[in-house]
């Protein structure tokens, strides 16, 4: 007799999202409702789920032969030998194609509880509408019936595959061991034949009813937003790391020397009684390709009008000459400054004086250096232009291969999450996070630890959502791979004797969201719970959810036939 205990089963309500919330405290993420109690309002987002456990029971019986389904031909006063070995690499390659197929492979000719248990695990079933039907023998029957029965056929179908796979596949397989077995002739005249014959163990298998208890099925939206920030984060640091390494100096300028190639001189006159006088001017110098102006350089003097300045002057009716010189002036530029284009230069020449007087004309002349670089330094310019285009360019190469570099060490990062990382146990604090809100940060640790205890974690589940395939932020990775997934669905059995802790632990976050729920199931779920110790304790037929007939191929059976002719050589 074969048992095993406990199968579970999830009975699902429908699982509804938040739509139009008031805000962020709203969006929770479960209270424990079962399918049969009203609608939650829709700013409560309540996921809901119970869970089932049942028995499966194997009734082996007495073994038979099927066949012959394999003849051997052995000649006379001859010997037939044949060597089996075992092959890893095989194995390997089962494995890849079929998971289930290299489980029974790895228990062949062993009915192993394992087998079954990896199979038949969390079955579930949605949309159950009232208390009523989930105590009925009927639930789960008519929609898990068939499912449950292929699952065992199935399982059952492996263990005599692998059995075949033993038998036909013997001369492929290389794992170090070595059978070897040997069929001599029985007569020296006539021929024997070996027959191979199936061994075939029929069982009757029977699933029952167990006991009930409650599972967590919150939706945590995107669970894995920290690594998907030390991910970014670590690409940008090697990034940098890479241009700091590589990154190349800037050339140096040459120094630069010009030579004087001419001078441009002009004049402006003043008059007037004021200590201080100021004249705008604006002059524009024809230059060369080459040829520029120095501001620094550009100088102002001051002389005293003479009579040859008089035709310069304007005649207004007034004193067209200057009657009167300066013996003290002071001259200078305020706001020198030149074009864009170098060829401009506009300014404000100023006069200080202390006997000023209307009868004296002074004229402030500027004289602008034109300045041209030697030919060395025009050949040292060229080459530091050329010089700069080439710090350009390997610039630009360099920051090309510190983006691949940062990505190869974002994508090693990520492997390395995925290889030592428990994501479940990550997702599950950042469910911990979302119904902490209230809950300082530094408390966060201790209802992760109380939560954790109170979840039954070997029959524990997570589904991770697959992304829009156009929204995939790492497209090189399946859309639900933990940097793309935008969600996490928890399948989460809360262990029956520390459901009391798992509620209190929940109302200390603050939130009273799952009381009014959890007032009104948990007895009816006690109800059930008593209802199904009833049964167990007389055994009652309502216990059992089906019952059928399966077999399976444990091994073979050889037998040796004589021929009733002498074999004969043919000459």
């Amino acid at each position: 007799m074969y048992t095993r205990d406990p199968l579970v089963r999830y009975g699902l309500g429908r699982l509804r999202e938040a739509v139009d919330l008031p805000g962020i405290k709203d969006i929770l993420p479960g209270a424990f409702i079962f399918p049969w109690l009203p609608e939650p309002e829709p700013f409560d987002p309540r996921e809901r789920a119970f869970q089932r456990s049942e028995a499966l029971r194997l009734a082996l019986g007495t073994p038979v032969l099927r066949g012959p389904v394999v003849a051997t031909p052995i000649a006379p006063a001859s010997r037939l030998t044949r060597i089996e070995t075992e092959s890893v690499m095989q194995a390997d390659s089962r494995a890849s194609s079929s998971e289930r197929q290299s489980r029974s492979s790895e228990s062949r000719q062993v009915i192993s509880a394992s087998t079954f248990s990896s199979a038949l695990d969390n079955l579930t079933e949605s949309g159950v509408a009232h208390a009523a039907a989930f105590s009925q023998q009927g639930t789960l029957l008519s929609t898990l019936h068939e499912e449950r029965r292929t699952i065992i056929d199935t399982v059952a179908r492996e263990i005599s595959e692998g059995v075949e796979l033993a038998q036909s596949e013997s001369s492929e397989r290389s794992l170090g061991r070595k059978v070897k077995y040997q069929t001599s002739g029985k007569d020296a005249k006539l021929a024997v034949t070996g027959l191979s014959f199936q061994v075939v163990l029929p069982a009757v298998a029977t699933t029952r009813r167990r006991s009930v208890g409650l599972a967590w099925c919150p939706h945590v939206p995107l669970p894995f937003a920290p690594l998907h920030q030390n991910a970014r984060q670590h690409e940008m640091e090697q990034r940098e790391a890479y241009i700091t390494q590589y990154y190349g100096p800037l050339p140096i300028g040459p120094a630069l020397k010009s030579d004087v190639i001419r001078e441009v001189y002009f004049e402006f006159w003043l008059r007037g009684r004021k200590t201080r006088q100021k004249k705008n001017f604006r002059q524009t110098i024809p230059l060369d390709d080459d040829a520029f102006i120095e501001l620094n350089e550009i100088t102002i003097k001051h002389r005293n009008g003479g009579w040859h300045d008089a035709e310069e002057l304007p005649f207004d009716g007034d004193i067209p000459y200057n009657y009167d010189d300066l013996e003290h002036a002071v001259v200078y530029l305020e706001n020198l400054r030149l074009s864009a284009d170098g060829q401009t230069r506009s300014s404000t020449g100023v006069l200080e004086t202390h006997d000023a007087e209307y009868l004296n004309v002074s004229w402030l002349g500027v004289t602008v250096p034109v300045r041209s670089y030697t030919d060395e330094t025009n050949a040292a310019l060229a080459a530091f232009e050329q010089a700069k285009e080439e710090h350009t360019m390997k610039l630009a190469a360099v920051q090309s291969r510190a983006t691949h570099f940062g990505r190869m060490k974002r994508d090693e990062l990520i492997d390395r999450y995925d290889r030592t990382i428990d994501l479940r146990r990550e997702a599950f604090r950042g469910l911990i996070r979302r119904i902490c809100l209230d809950v300082p940060t530094t408390r966060h640790s201790y209802y992760e630890e109380v939560l954790s205890r109170c979840i039954n974690w070997s029959e524990a589940a997570m589904t991770l959502e697959s992304e829009e395939m156009a929204d995939l932020s790492c497209r090189e990775l399946p859309p639900d791979h933990f940097m793309n997934t935008p969600g996490a669905r928890f399948f989460l059995p809360i262990q029956a004797g520390a459901e009391e802790l798992f509620f209190s632990t929940l109302q200390q976050t603050g939130h009273d969201y799952s009381d009014q729920s959890a007032a009104t199931f948990r007895p009816q779920l006690a109800d059930y719970r008593a209802q199904i110790a009833t049964w167990k304790a007389n055994d009652a037929p309502e216990l059992v959810f089906d019952s059928y007939l399966t077999e399976m191929v444990i091994g073979h059976h050889l037998e040796a036939v004589v021929s009733e002719s002498e074999f004969t050589s043919g000459t």
